[in-house]
């Protein structure tokens, strides 16, 4: 995957363009951070938990319907996860990475200047990359690891939904995102349990559109 976002960051640097119009294609790279946690419930209790702080990373192609109108697809990295209280001053980590595929539609507000706000929704699909369990806490510091013991469901998708704007600056344009995603996928297979993915994200990059006949 880093030599994905390689290519990608490559390319857009060797291209110039401003904001894309109808039919046409931008590639661009994004980086940024999570606010990680779960929904968790156990026999019809729900379970206290507490946010874990992660990363993404993500290269993506964008094509304009209109010029206000356009798709999303990326190729993402992202880290999610929970911390749970467990008593005497110890919390249980898990940390899981996800290979992540949205597609999302783009709504953008014209303005008729150098910046463009824009929000936007869609779906994902997400692919396990990763999985630890750690304690920590009291002198603690145990990687448990999670280990094929850990039955659970290594593929998610969910809904994503965000904000944001874009900023034309010479030859590119900047975007910033915030962005919350909910997965619809119980991660757990226990039938007396569910565990869904929540994540608000917060992303910078930039984008390049390709080809002819774009204006801002």
């Amino acid at each position: 995957m880093r030599d994905v976002f390689g290519a990608t960051l490559v390319l857009s640097l060797g291209l110039g363009a401003m904001t894309p119009a109808a039919g046409q294609l931008a590639i661009g790279a994004k980086g940024g951070i999570n606010i990680a946690d779960m929904s968790i419930e156990g026999n019809g209790v729900t379970e206290p938990t507490n946010s874990r702080t992660g990363m993404l990373a993500a290269g993506f192609v964008q094509y304009a319907v209109q010029p206000w109108l356009s798709l999303q697809l990326e190729a993402r990295y992202t880290q999610k996860g929970t911390t749970q209280p467990q008593g005497d001053g110890i919390d249980a980590l898990l940390r899981t990475s996800y290979a992540e595929v949205p597609l999302t539609v783009r709504l953008a507000i014209p303005t008729g200047g150098a910046v463009r706000p824009f929000f936007y929704g869609g779906g994902f699909m997400a692919f396990e990359v990763s999985c630890g369990l750690v304690a920590e806490g009291a002198g603690v510091s145990l990687d448990i690891g999670c280990g094929e013991q850990a039955e659970r469901n290594k593929c998610d998708y969910g809904v994503v939904f965000g904000v944001g704007s874009d900023f034309a600056v010479g030859p590119v344009v900047l975007t910033l995102d915030a962005e919350y995603g909910m997965g619809l996928r119980n991660v757990v297979t226990d039938p007396d349990a569910t565990a869904y993915h929540r994540v608000f994200s917060v992303a910078a990059g930039f984008k390049v559109p390709l080809g002819r006949g774009h204006t801002r």
